[in-house]
């Protein structure tokens, strides 16, 4: 019993983990961009345009 309940449960995380990376690593690179973006003002027409694209 105890193998049936550790099997639904590397389920249920690898069907979460699926569905949340994706947007858990948007979300840093967007804000990974700004804060590169407040220090080195060059950049931001560059991560402005790469922040407004996805």
């Amino acid at each position: 019993m105890k193998i049936v309940v550790e099997i639904v449960a590397a389920i249920i995380l690898l069907v979460s983990g699926n569905y949340l990376a994706p947007k858990l690593i948007q979300k840093f690179e967007k804000e990974t961009l700004i804060k590169l973006d407040r220090g080195l003002s060059p950049l931001s027409k560059f991560s402005s345009e790469l922040t407004f694209k996805k």
